[in-house]
């Protein structure tokens, strides 16, 4: 609006700019020119703001612009030295230097602190930021994943997919990616229909994401809908033959559902042919597999499945008695838990 105090205030800065640019020109300095026809021009990409992302003010933006503004600033200093006496110019270009890197290296250091992890960071942003549904997403991610706090994770879902509608426009992502969230969590929480019912809010937001069937397909699992879960894991690997989860997937169901260990094993094979594996994952996939095998009266094979599952995940009791099952129907004589390595 021509009524906003901000925009003749940006009309000013520009005028004050090209006149500046205008003078260097004129009493040809060809360094100040330069230096401000850098900050202009490297601008000039990131001034259409109908190309950028949701957040048009960011600090990277101004990265190489703030070449061309140290050079200037460094340019003014000299010609503000240069009509100095000569035994004054030191100490004044000292003190300047001083109180030019004083407050900024303050600043660095309270800054620095932030990042010591995720959970710090968004907790920061947050705290700067508490409008922001990226940053409360950021934080409720971080909780469930890091730290396994649902119920702090659901509370700022719910505040980001509430802050998300309230923007104009809509911040759909926004919104879509606190349903997925919470749409995990109550599948989590073993409530299967109100994940399913969040899942179903997060397609009619974004239905091209490609997270949304492996999550979907994931819960129908776990509430025993088998059938609608293989179809799912179907779709997930036509957009990606290397999705492992989804492989995983239709291994479980060969298994346990069909009663096809020879597919079963195929499926947990091709899973594990897919780079690169998180350990957690990659301890389940072995396990599977030994556990198929060993069912297949083939032990000798699936120990070495087994052994591999518990050196990623030392801490599985459950794992640790799978082996040590598997042990001695290969032959082995398992007499204490330290055989079962």
């Amino acid at each position: 609006s021509f009524a906003d105090p901000r925009l003749w205030a940006g009309v000013l800065v520009a005028a004050l700019a090209a006149a500046g640019l205008g003078y260097a020109w004129r009493r040809r300095a060809p360094l100040a020119a330069f230096a401000a026809l850098w900050i202009l021009l490297t601008l000039i990409p990131v001034l259409n703001l109908g190309a950028l992302g949701r957040n048009v003010f960011a600090e990277r933006y101004l990265y190489l612009p703030s070449v061309g503004f140290c050079l200037l600033a460094v340019w003014l200093a000299a010609r503000a030295q240069g009509n100095m006496a000569a035994s004054r110019r030191a100490p004044v270009g000292a003190c300047a230097l001083i109180l030019v890197i004083a407050p900024y290296g303050a600043r660095t250091v309270r800054r620095n602190p932030d990042w010591r992890d995720p959970y710090t960071f968004f907790s920061t942003a947050v705290a700067a930021s508490p409008n922001s549904p990226d940053m409360q997403n950021g934080l409720a991610a971080v909780l469930r994943f890091d730290r396994g706090d649902l119920a702090g994770a659901q509370d700022h879902y719910l505040l980001a997919r509430t802050l998300a509608g309230q923007r104009r426009p809509p911040e759909w992502d926004q919104a879509e990616a606190a349903d997925l969230g919470l749409g995990l969590i109550a599948g989590e929480q073993g409530d299967f229909h109100q994940a399913l019912d969040w899942l179903d809010l997060a397609r009619a937001a974004d239905p091209d994401d490609p997270q949304l069937p492996s999550a979907r397909a994931g819960i129908l699992l776990h509430a025993g809908r088998w059938q609608e879960a293989g179809i799912e894991f179907q779709t997930v690997l036509r957009r990606n033959p290397d999705d492992a989860n989804a492989w995983n997937g239709l291994g479980y169901i060969a298994w346990r559902y069909e009663h096809r260990d020879d597919r079963a094993e195929t499926d947990f094979e091709r899973a594990l042919r897919s780079l690169p594996l998180p350990e957690p994952l990659r301890a389940s996939l072995e396990e599977s597999l030994g556990a198929v095998q060993c069912e297949q009266g083939r032990c000798q094979e699936g120990v070495a499945h087994l052994q591999t599952a518990a050196t990623l995940s030392p801490n599985d009791p459950e794992l640790r008695t799978n082996l040590a099952r598997a042990l001695q129907a290969a032959g082995f004589n398992v007499t204490s838990i330290r055989d079962v390595t």
